[in-house]
């Protein structure tokens, strides 16, 4: 394994899910039904949620050369994105896939970079070979800040600029119902994508308007 001090690790998105047909489901539930909750879950939303957070956990696990896995945990984020797999469920699952030892800590946080978990040697996570996730139909938000960078697709998002009540409010009045009638009216039409995508691919196209938190120079 390499300095897990500087180790990437697989981000466990939180938008994905093990549908009842996938190959790999009776293993993920059985995995699921051996953790130990602090509280029992009464709620068949709530244990769904649950199941989903652990099995994008999980495959980022299994995916990953080192068995290092990271995700959000900023409930800001998951207001703001609307994530199909809600901020409670994801949260409590990584502390108690922790707190049994499923999942250790590792490495250092800096900065925009999200805590690094590893499944150890004898984790039950260990015991199951990669697989494929399902998708939750989950789609970005139409407008996004994003932390000053000269490459947008891979800069942060401005989470706390974006949770900020006047931000939002500004959003949400003058941005995002401009960008949401846009796409809107892209329902309504048919678009040639190929080559990027296959031909039985279903793609909804959608645009979205990103904008930097980075100072503007006067020269």
């Amino acid at each position: 394994m390499s300095d897990p001090f500087f180790i990437d690790g697989t981000f466990a998105a939180p938008r994905h899910y093990v549908s009842e047909h996938n190959p790999a489901y009776d293993k993920v539930q059985d995995l699921f039904n051996r953790i130990e909750w602090a509280n029992p879950i009464r709620r068949a939303d709530s244990k769904r949620h649950r199941l989903n957070a652990f099995s994008c956990l999980l495959w980022a696990v299994t995916d990953d050369p080192n068995w290092v896995t990271h995700t959000i945990l900023n409930k800001s984020h998951y207001n703001i994105m609307k994530h199909r797999i809600n901020y409670l469920a994801m949260s409590e699952t990584v502390s108690t896939l922790k707190a049994m030892g499923r999942l250790e800590v590792i490495g250092t946080r800096t900065r925009n970079r999200n805590i690094r978990y590893l499944a150890p040697v004898k984790s039950p996570m260990r015991t199951i070979a990669s697989f494929k996730l399902d998708d939750l139909g989950w789609y970005p938000p139409d407008v996004e800040i994003r932390r000053g960078n000269t490459d947008l697709d891979r800069a942060p998002l401005d989470v706390e600029l974006m949770a900020n009540p006047a931000q939002r409010n500004w959003n949400d009045k003058y941005l995002t119902p401009v960008m949401a009638d846009l796409n809107d009216k892209l329902l309504n039409n048919s678009f040639t994508l190929f080559p990027f995508v296959k031909p039985d691919d279903y793609v909804q196209v959608q645009y979205q308007c990103i904008y930097t938190n980075c100072p503007q120079s006067n020269d």
